[in-house]
């Protein structure tokens, strides 16, 4: 298949905004999931430290 030099450079462009997005898309994520499982841990924590207490 034959491309012209601009589609070509257009299409490099999308592909290297794609993998960008998808980076970002990842850390974004993992921060996420850090969050959410850090206010877990803190519930339970919170739970025991409640516990501890009418000991």
């Amino acid at each position: 298949m034959l491309y012209e030099p601009e589609a070509g450079r257009g299409y490099i462009e999308t592909r290297k905004f794609s993998e960008f997005i998808k980076c970002a898309g990842m850390v974004v994520g993992s921060a996420i999931l850090l969050i959410l499982n850090y206010r877990r841990v803190e519930k339970k924590y919170r739970k025991r430290a409640k516990v501890k207490k009418y000991d």
